[in-house]
C-alpha cells in the first residue's frame, strides 16, 4: 500500500509513532536500514475488517535491494512478500518491501538480499507468524460514549465531530492496559496521559492505547483520532 493511498488515519497513526511512540514487541518493529537489520522472525496482525492494514515495512528500497524474481513462501496463503514502490513529481522513486498477510498461521519467507550500495546478494530466511487481531478493549470511553465496539475487526475508529471528555480504558480478561498517549496535532508531537484524563479532539488530534496480553510478549493498539 503507497503512502498516497493510506487513510488519514493511517497517517496520525504513522504521525504518532513518528513523535514519541515506542515500538514495542515483534510486531511493531521499525523497516530495516541494511540487510543486516533483516529479522529473522516477525510477527503481525491479520486484521479482517480492515485489509489495507494487512502489511509489515521489511525494507526501505533506498536501503535495500531484494531480487523479487527469487522470493518464495512455504505457505503463500497465510503471507507473502512484496515491494511497493512510487514516483513524486520529481520523479524520485520511493518504496519498500512488505509482508503481506493473508490470514492467521505461519510460513517462512526465501529471497535474496542486498544492502543498496553493495554488488553481492545473500539469501535471507525469514519466518513470519500472523496472529488475527482481538478487539482487547472492554471500555474505550471519551467521556460519556464508548467506543469500545468499534474495534471488532480493526484497529481504528474516526469520529468527525469535536469531542470532549475523560478518557476511561478497561482491558477485557487476559489484557491489561500498558499506555495511553494523546497526540496533539497542533503541538506536533504525542505525550503518554493517564487512564482519567481528559482530552479535546480537535482536528486530527487522536488517542493510541496499547494492550499487553498477560503472560505473553504480545502487544496490541488500537486508535481513535478526528479527521
Amino acid at each position: 500500500m503507497t503512502v498516497r493511498k493510506k487513510s488519514i488515519s493511517m497517517l496520525i497513526a504513522l504521525a504518532m509513532f513518528l513523535t514519541g511512540f515506542a515500538m514495542i514487541g515483534a510486531s511493531e518493529k521499525a523497516y530495516a536500514e541494511g540487510v543486516n537489520d533483516i529479522e529473522k522472525s516477525y510477527q503481525t496482525f491479520y486484521y479482517p475488517k480492515a485489509k489495507g492494514w494487512n502489511t509489515e515495512w521489511l525494507a526501505d528500497v533506498s536501503e535495500v535491494t531484494i531480487d523479487m524474481a527469487t522470493v518464495k513462501s512455504s505457505k503463500p496463503s497465510v503471507a507473502v512478500l512484496k515491494k511497493d514502490t512510487w514516483t513524486d513529481d520529481d520523479g524520485k522513486v520511493y518504496g519498500n518491501y512488505q509482508i503481506k498477510s493473508k490470514k492467521p498461521g505461519t510460513t517462512t519467507l526465501t529471497f535474496q538480499a542486498k544492502d543498496a550500495n553493495a554488488e553481492n546478494y545473500v539469501t535471507k530466511t525469514v519466518k513470519v507468524k500472523v496472529v488475527k487481531f482481538v478487539n482487547p478493549a472492554k471500555t474505550f470511553k471519551i467521556g460519556s460514549k464508548n467506543y469500545a465496539k468499534k474495534y471488532n475487526g480493526k484497529p481504528y475508529y474516526n469520529i468527525k465531530k469535536k469531542v470532549s471528555g475523560k478518557v476511561n480504558v478497561k482491558a477485557k480478561k487476559g489484557w491489561k492496559v500498558d499506555s495511553i498517549y494523546f497526540y496533539d496535532e497542533s503541538k506536533g508531537k504525542s505525550k503518554k496521559i493517564k487512564n482519567g484524563k481528559k482530552v479535546t479532539f480537535d482536528k486530527f488530534d487522536g488517542v493510541q492505547v496499547c494492550f499487553k496480553k498477560k503472560g505473553k510478549n504480545l502487544y496490541e493498539w488500537i486508535y481513535i483520532d478526528r479527521y
